[in-house]
């Protein structure tokens, strides 16, 4: 009897505890290392067909209106590069598909902003880790 009463009053709270120390640790892990990539049309016609691919994932974006942008958040399950792709009406088919030079790695998240540019042209810019 005097067991029980000493697991139920000190082990159990200890093991809760415990376990709740150790979830919290993987959600802020898994917090760190999210990386958010936004895309921006900076043209004056719709982008279709927008995606990013790079790091062993692929995110789509859709279409995105002129002057609009759209934010994704991903995790990546190795390091790489990544790739935008999206078509311009005015370019008819012809598809934009440029490396950029935003390094994604499974080990560490950030924010990154890119622009498609008159005549296809991307443009990017990182701020670094994501601590929000």
């Amino acid at each position: 009897c005097m067991i029980k009463r000493v697991l139920e009053k000190i082990i159990v709270p200890v093991f809760a505890i415990l376990f709740l120390g150790a979830a919290l640790f993987v959600i802020g892990g898994l917090w760190i290392t999210r990386t958010v990539v936004v895309i921006k049309n900076g043209t004056e016609e719709r982008c279709r067909n927008v995606s990013i691919e790079g790091g062993g994932v692929k995110v789509y974006y859709g279409d995105i209106d002129a002057g609009d942008e759209k934010q994704r958040t991903l995790w990546a399950r190795h390091d790489g590069l990544l790739r935008l792709e999206a078509v311009l009406e005015s370019m008819g088919s012809h598809k934009i598909s440029e490396n950029t030079f935003v390094y994604v790695t499974s080990g560490l998240g950030g924010i990154h902003n890119m622009q498609i540019n008159p005549q296809g042209v991307v443009s990017t810019k990182s701020s670094g880790i994501l601590f929000e």
